[in-house]
C-alpha cells in the first residue's frame, strides 16, 4: 500500500468509513459511515456541503448490497487530497 493510500485511508477511517483492500493503486473502496445506508444521498450531501464527490458503489453493481459503499479516487496530487480531507473533516467530524 502506498503512503498516499495509507494516509488517505487513515483519514477516512477517522471519519467513520470502513476501508476495504481493493488492491487498486488509484481508488479506495469503502463503506460509508454507520447511520448512512444510501451512498447516493450521502454523496449528494458531500458535494453540496463539502464540495467533494465520491462514486456510489451502486454504479458498479446490479445488487443493492453495495448501496452503502463508495469508490474514492486518490489519483490526485497530495495537496488536492489534503484539501479534500480537510473539507470532509469540516463536514463529517
Amino acid at each position: 500500500m502506498t503512503q498516499k493510500r495509507r494516509e488517505f485511508a487513515k483519514g477516512l477511517e477517522g471519519l467513520g468509513f470502513q476501508i476495504y483492500d481493493s488492491g487498486s493503486a488509484f481508488y479506495l473502496w469503502a463503506r460509508i459511515p454507520e447511520g448512512n445506508s444510501d451512498a447516493i444521498a450521502f454523496n449528494e450531501m458531500l458535494m453540496r456541503d463539502a464540495g467533494v464527490g465520491m462514486t456510489p458503489g451502486s454504479a458498479f453493481a446490479d445488487s443493492d448490497r453495495w448501496d452503502a459503499h463508495v469508490r474514492i479516487c486518490i489519483a490526485r496530487e497530495d495537496d488536492i487530497l489534503a484539501g479534500a480531507m480537510e473539507k470532509l473533516r469540516g463536514t463529517l467530524a
